[in-house]
């Protein structure tokens, strides 16, 4: 168990910023942690995950192929053998 105490701030934080934003909102131990804390903290996770890629494309550090059903793909930038 973490027993951090920034840990368990930051944790409060988010809570009561979920209750800032939902006023009326109530839950259970289970429900607070799916729902109020990993569900907000997984859409911030994608918001910096695209941020990231979008840099490590742009410094040319990875690169990004289509699939062929229409995703992309990222991987380690491929230079060609040297001669």
């Amino acid at each position: 168990m973490n027993d951090d105490p920034v840990w368990a701030e930051e944790i409060a934080g988010e809570i009561l910023d979920y209750l800032q934003l939902h006023p009326s909102a109530m839950e259970s131990r289970d429900g607070i942690l799916q729902c109020w804390i990993l569900q907000r903290r997984f859409l911030r996770g994608l918001a910096a995950l695209d941020i990231a890629l979008e840099r490590l494309l742009a410094e040319g550090r990875i690169e990004a192929v289509r699939s062929a059903d229409g995703r992309m793909l990222y991987r380690a930038l491929r230079r060609p053998p040297p001669r």
